[in-house]
């Protein structure tokens, strides 16, 4: 609409100036009379040629305007729904596993939303790397099979990246320095939601268990997970990370309130662990259910953690979560009824104490 208006501006413009010529050349005798018309013409056609010269250069200006317009436009709609596939790519980097809804997901909006953004090279690139993606749908990797799996997801993240010029490129070589840093918050999630589930399958006596840093002495500091009874406060169930072992122990804290534990504690009075027929029992052992000799790892100095990432850690996960139960189930402890020894289990040992 703009280009239109001033076209007529242009044309009404060059007619005033036509004439005002013409006026000015009878009168200051430039032109003869009879030689006005020849040169009327010519300017004339001058004007004409101005204007239609004009006219190209107006419309191919306004015609790059409105493909600026576009493609800023496409650029707004593409960019939101770049990054949010570039988002859920990192979900399954991070977790180490597509499920088969993520996988429905990533297939759906590629179809749907990105495809029609792409050119024919890049769309086919990407198609590979799905199919790719495809083959580890809910499966645990580990290992080269992660790698794989990795591979093809930084592949698409660094196409669509430089779709919509984010910059830097993610460079594969680079990132096992970053997965070396996020595999040990991986593996400790794995480990405490895996835990949380085995202690809870066949009763909900426990809180949902946590990683801490217990100081079982002044002086003596350990990384575990604690579960902690719901029904007997300040008493908890903690599996302590050491250098060549996971030592399962039932703890009771010091003091007057848990004065009828005096008799059971492990190591004399000033002892939070109380004593059972398999003390210090170290769950990465083999055990009745399953034979694996597990590798020992610990979170503080990082001691393994690479070479178990290497491993099949989703089943050593659950291995070890099974073993802490079988450990709270399976313990007896010994306590006098009637004057004799009497085994029982870590409840009714708790019963027995507050209930009598």
């Amino acid at each position: 609409m703009k280009s239109i208006k001033n076209i007529n501006k242009i044309i009404i413009t060059a007619i005033l100036f036509l004439l005002g010529f013409c006026l000015i050349a009878v009168l200051l005798n430039v032109f003869s009379l009879h030689q006005l018309p020849a040169s009327f013409i010519g300017a004339t056609l001058g004007a004409l040629i101005t204007v239609i010269i004009t006219n190209i250069l107006l419309k191919s200006q306004t015609e790059s305007e409105e493909e600026k317009e576009r493609s800023i436009k496409v650029f707004e709609k593409k960019s939101p729904i770049f990054q949010g596939y570039i988002k859920r790519l990192w979900k399954i980097w991070s977790y180490h596993i597509v499920t088969s809804e993520e996988y429905e997901e990533l297939l759906g909006l590629y179809y749907s939303d990105l495809l029609i953004y792409l050119s024919d090279k890049i769309s086919k690139e990407i198609s590979g790397c799905l199919v790719n993606i495809g083959k580890y749908v809910d499966e645990e990797t580990y290992g080269n099979e992660y790698i794989k799996l990795r591979g093809n997801i930084i592949n698409i993240i660094n196409l669509l990246s430089e779709e919509i010029n984010l910059g830097g490129q993610i460079i594969e070589e680079n990132v096992n320095e970053m997965d070396k840093q996020i595999f040990p918050v991986l593996f400790k999630s794995k480990l405490i939601k895996a835990f949380n589930v085995a202690l809870k399958v066949n009763n909900d006596i426990f809180n949902d268990g946590e990683f801490q840093e217990w100081n079982e002495t002044k002086n003596l500091v350990h990384e575990c997970i604690s579960f902690s009874f719901i029904e007997y406060p300040g008493i908890c169930i903690k599996y302590l990370f050491s250098d060549n072992k996971i030592t399962a122990l039932l703890i009771v804290p010091n003091g007057a309130k848990y004065k009828k534990f005096l008799d059971f504690r492990d190591t004399g009075i000033m002892s939070q662990r109380i004593k059972y027929e398999k003390c210090w029992i170290n769950i990465l052992d083999p055990d009745e259910d399953n034979k694996l000799k597990i590798t020992p790892f610990n979170f503080r100095t990082k001691d393994n953690l690479e070479n178990i990432s290497n491993e099949n850690y989703h089943s050593i996960v659950n291995v070890l979560a099974k073993r802490g139960a079988n450990f709270v189930s399976d313990t007896k402890i010994k306590i006098f009824k009637d004057g004799q020894p009497v085994d029982i289990s870590i409840i009714e040992f708790l019963e027995y104490i507050y209930k009598g």
